[in-house]
């Protein structure tokens, strides 16, 4: 375990070692960068697919952030609401991800402790790294 975990415990030290500076506003002055801070490998999408089959779903993704996992979601959901509090976040989002590639993508800024939904509107709740 400790050669595997090393660089994943390395990257995210680095990226939670921010003395004097706010996790969210360094995060997105560095938002470049900071896309592969989180997931290094790049595998954190493709585990989650082989795990959970979202297939023709009406997802709601909390704190979709940057929209780092929304992609994997449109690819498979029939729609996904990608929320996040943090404004800067998603206008990153729909700048990364651009309208005419994810048609079933809508993003919006919202807490989810104060959206109002409907009960049945989603099938499945996604939450990333967002607690």
């Amino acid at each position: 375990m400790g050669r595997f975990m090393a660089p994943f415990r390395n990257s995210v030290a680095a990226t939670f070692d921010l003395p004097g500076m706010h996790f969210w506003e360094r995060r997105f002055r560095t938002r470049k960068q900071s896309y592969m801070r989180i997931d290094p490998a790049g595998v954190e999408a493709e585990t989650i697919a082989r795990v959970a089959d979202f297939t023709g779903m009406r997802v709601l993704e909390v704190g979709s952030g940057e929209g780092r996992m929304t992609s994997m979601l449109s690819r498979q959901a029939s729609s996904v609401l990608a929320i996040d509090s943090n404004a800067e976040a998603i206008a990153v989002a729909v700048e990364r991800t651009g309208e005419p590639t994810y048609t079933n993508v809508e993003y919006m800024v919202a807490d989810v402790c104060t959206i109002k939904l409907q009960p049945g509107e989603f099938d499945a709740v996604f939450l990333a790294l967002s607690l």
